[in-house]
């Protein structure tokens, strides 16, 4: 009786660890699978979550896309950024139409470049010329703007809505790169000289963190394909690292970095650069360093997985030396 009570407990133990093992392998398998981009970030359940509390602030209900797609409509700008979103996310081509309108926004710019990001997401390219269009208009100048309003020498087109804004918020240097940063994340590097010259030269320290984001996803693009047109975004990004001063800008730029899950010795001195750099807080400093731990770790991780999935390419590996 006492043999057979402490079998059964023994085998109630092996399953839990069984079972513990199970969970955590497959916790780790789903890390290993997860993808940088525009879809996992729009599609990140915090970032919905947060989206989803936006239009309940404002009476919506999330769970009836019809409801959805009349905030993305009627409502405020900002209620109807949040709604592009969660109508892509729960019904997917479905919201092209309401999307495509979007493009022509004129309260919100965020919202034109959310919009674009969304059609490109679903192979939609119209959202991507918008944003060529938009990046060659904004890209102008900044101290020319209000000259420009005042003498009523602007697109109104494009621009409409900047001519009511203070003049923090007509900054159009930095809706030139939110569209260099969209087109970075389909592949585009057609903002490239932008980035690079603005990430080092603007005096704003939001600008200058906006085009370090766009360079960080040129680094996407295939290496030779960038070096034959003469793209260099990591030599810049070293650059910036060296000369940034801004400790919020440096945690950012190591934040986009790890982000897009590209490794390479380039990239790797410039977060050594962002981590050594005087200017960097000892609380962006330690989390920093948290991040490349962990990146590390999970490198360690998945490279000991891959010998124990195919021994034998190990073996075979070893015979050719």
């Amino acid at each position: 009786m006492g043999s057979t009570l402490r079998e059964k407990i023994n085998y109630l133990v092996v399953c839990n660890l069984i079972l513990c093992m199970t969970f955590v392998i497959a916790i780790r398998a789903s890390e290993s699978k997860k993808k940088y981009g525009p879809v996992a970030m729009m599609f990140d359940k915090s970032f919905l979550q947060f989206k989803e509390g936006v239009l309940r602030s404002e009476g919506y209900d999330v769970n009836d896309p019809e409801d959805i797609k009349r905030a993305a409509i009627e409502s405020k700008s900002y209620v109807r950024d949040s709604a592009l979103v969660l109508l892509a996310y729960k019904t997917g081509t479905k919201a092209i139409p309401v999307i495509k309108d979007a493009l022509e926004d004129t309260s919100r710019y965020e919202v034109r470049c959310t919009a674009a990001t969304l059609l490109g997401m679903f192979g939609d390219k119209s959202g991507l010329d918008r944003m060529r269009k938009d990046m060659a208009e904004f890209s102008k100048g900044q101290d020319t703007l209000e000259k420009d309003i005042k003498e009523g020498n602007f697109n109104k087109e494009n621009e409409p809505y900047l001519i009511d804004k203070p003049p923090f918020r007509r900054n159009k240097k930095r809706y030139a790169l939110l569209a260099a940063n969209v087109l970075a994340e389909f592949g585009d590097c057609s903002g490239y000289e932008l980035a690079a010259r603005e990430a080092i030269e603007n005096e704003s320290a939001m600008n200058r963190t906006e085009a370090a984001c766009a360079l960080a996803w040129m680094c996407k693009v295939d290496e030779e394909q960038r070096k034959a047109k003469g793209l260099f975004p990591e030599d810049v990004l070293l650059i910036v690292a060296e000369k940034e001063t801004e400790s919020r800008n440096l945690f950012f730029l190591n934040q986009y970095i790890v982000g897009i899950g590209v490794k390479n010795e380039k990239l790797n001195r410039v977060v050594d650069k962002i981590v050594n750099s005087p200017h960097l807080s000892e609380k962006h400093k330690e989390h920093a360093e948290r991040v490349i731990r962990g990146r590390e770790i999970q490198r360690r991780y998945l490279e000991k997985m891959k010998k124990k999935k195919d021994p034998n390419e190990n073996k075979d590996a070893n015979k050719k030396k």
